[in-house]
């Protein structure tokens, strides 16, 4: 099967550094284009961000990590994802439409048909990334296909840096098989081929998911050189999924919280914050530029990101002692360079807490938390969210270990190949569990003295892994099933000594888009019903969600859900310091031994 057929050779032109669209416009014009892309780029967030990857930011002006830029004729709009939209409508100009993915009513990314009418030639600055490639090389080739990527060039007489653009044809479908389901795309071109099987060699789960199957042709005008055909419907665009974020913290003022709670709000050790991932998101790591000591609620870009909710400022406002930061890594990363990401991750997250000695140290016991309650400092913890961050390795775990992670969530959003997860298609196809080899990871979890998360596991995961742990188990940042009935919450006979940690995320409280800190009281109350008082502790899940129970918008606003629980005379002082902390101490200390 031959798809895409009579492609001209590539063609190329310059743009300037801080040159306008409109110059961009005249190219397309000169060259018989009737549309330009440049596509989302750096697939990861890598901390360092060469000059090739600013391709989109020097086009529109948008600087955030995901996007991608349409310039036509007479229109020219940027998508990106939640995390942006304030940050893209500030740094966009007036000319440029800014289209919200993945939002109801908003278009999803590419050329709408009414656009382009009949055109057949389209400019782009393309970088398909597939998961089958090693590194980011000029020319890739997989099984006879070529991608072409990126040129960059300093060649101005004026001295300044110029950018070489390259510009490939591209064919049109009708839009029948367009903005259907995963796999029905693929059918759709398979049956429009008149073929019985469809081999696609440079298919990108990425791009898969808006329809996109890119090809290259065999036959290049010059060494190094490849054409990229293109067969979609008006336009797919390459689109990195937006990736999700989990953080974990622990907060414990006093361990013993001997203060009036009329006086003085709880303090605790809480569980599950994001913001080292924000920080490659928005930074790229670099923290130069950041300080946690600062009211980031009032500082660029976080004050307009719905991800932020924690700075230095706020868990001192919320009386938390201690907090466990998520070492995060998406499931794309998967055999592929997911460690590397995982020890830069390590490291920013050592980077952020030195940078503020004296308001905060890294700890990895619950004596650790204790002595720096004591010295007056936010004691910082580490855990690992994802078992695809492993590498399906027991040494890189033990290595993990070493480093001062104490705790390994099991699965995130991807089966790994000894565990799975909850994320992939309901209970029915969630049915494996555990392998035996995943019950060895957990024997050395329980050797090492590292807590098991169960989060994201599928419930027959969750089963397996309860009967295999000679340790109490955790669920960071969930909710009850019984309450909201999604796979990803916790089954009422879930228990092993362990600890259910409640999460403030309005679609896990319930099943819907809004919450209130009434919500998370309810689900606190179901958990203490069923498993008791001493299984049921604060999860949270600042900075990895975007969606906050009202009331609770921040890490500063634990103190407001233990006034609302003080109203319940159901709930005593000595429950409230178990809910605070003490639940979560007992737990750890048990698996340290």
């Amino acid at each position: 099967m031959t798809v895409g057929s009579g492609l001209r050779n590539p063609v190329f032109f310059i743009l300037v550094d801080g040159g306008e669209v409109a110059r961009l416009r005249q190219e397309i014009a000169n060259h018989g284009l009737s549309a330009f892309i440049v596509p989302t780029d750096d697939d990861h967030q890598s901390e360092y961000v060469g000059e090739a990857d600013e391709r989109r930011k020097y086009i529109s002006g948008f600087s955030g990590s995901a996007g991608t830029a349409v310039v036509l004729m007479e229109e020219q709009a940027l998508w990106t994802d939640g995390r942006y939209f304030l940050q893209a409508d500030e740094q966009l100009d007036c000319n440029w439409l800014l289209m919200k993915a993945y939002m109801p009513g908003w278009p999803a990314c590419y050329f709408r048909p009414r656009w382009l009418g009949d055109a057949r030639q389209i400019g782009g600055d393309f970088d398909v990334f597939c998961p089958l490639h090693e590194g980011r090389r000029e020319n890739r080739n997989i099984g006879g296909a070529f991608i072409l990527g990126s040129h960059g060039k300093a060649l101005s007489p004026r001295g300044r840096r110029e950018r070489w653009v390259a510009v490939s044809a591209a064919l049109l479908t009708s839009h029948e098989g367009f903005g259907r389901r995963l796999s029905e795309p693929l059918c759709f071109l398979r049956r429009e081929a008149g073929c019985l099987v469809l081999v696609a060699v440079c298919l990108d789960l990425d791009v898969m998911t808006i329809n996109i199957l890119s090809r290259v042709s065999a036959s290049r005008s010059k060494p190094g050189m490849a054409l990229l055909a293109m067969p979609f419907d008006a336009l797919a665009i390459c689109w990195s999924t937006v990736l999700t974020r989990k953080t974990h913290t622990f907060t414990t003022r006093n361990p013993n919280i001997l203060t009036n709670p009329s006086r003085k709000p709880l303090s605790s050790p809480r569980s599950h914050n994001d913001l080292a991932w924000n920080l490659r998101m928005f930074l790229h790591n670099k923290l130069h530029s950041f300080n946690l000591s600062a009211d980031l609620a009032q500082e660029k870009p976080w004050m307009k990101s719905s991800f932020s909710h924690t700075d230095l400022p706020r868990l001192r406002r919320g009386h938390v002692a201690a907090q466990f930061w998520s070492v995060y890594v998406p499931c794309e990363s998967q055999y592929l360079n997911t460690v590397q990401l995982l020890m830069e991750q390590i490291d920013v997250i050592k980077r952020m807490i030195a940078a503020s000695p004296e308001e905060t140290t890294l700890v990895t016991s619950p004596a650790g938390i204790e002595a720096e309650f004591h010295n007056g400092r936010v004691a910082s913890l580490m855990g690992v969210e994802g078992g695809h961050s492993l590498a399906s390795s027991m040494g890189v775990m033990r290595a993990l270990y070493d480093l001062g992670v104490r705790y390994i969530t099991l699965t995130h959003k991807c089966h790994t190949p000894w565990a799975e997860c909850s994320e992939t298609g309901g209970p029915a196809a969630n049915s494996r569990g555990l392998t035996p080899y995943g019950k060895e990871m957990i024997r050395e979890m329980n050797r090492l003295g590292m807590m098991v998360d169960l989060s994201h596991s599928s419930t027959n995961t969750v089963r397996d892994a309860l009967e295999t742990s000679l340790a109490p188990v955790i669920f960071f940042a969930l909710g009850r099933r019984a309450l909201c009935d999604i796979e990803r919450n916790v089954p009422d006979d879930a228990s092993n000594r362990g600890l259910v940690m409640v999460s403030f995320y309005n679609d896990f409280l319930t099943c819907g888009k809004k919450a209130t800190i009434r919500n998370v009281i309810e689900h606190i109350n179901h958990i203490r019903s069923m498993a008791g008082v001493d299984h049921v502790g604060l999860g949270a899940g600042y900075d990895g969600i975007n969606r906050t129970a009202a009331g609770l918008e921040d890490v500063s606003k634990y103190p407001e859900l233990f006034a609302e629980l003080l109203r319940d005379e159901t709930w005593s002082l000595q429950d409230l310091k178990k809910l605070a902390g003490v639940n979560l101490l007992r737990v750890f200390r048990e698996v340290e031994q």
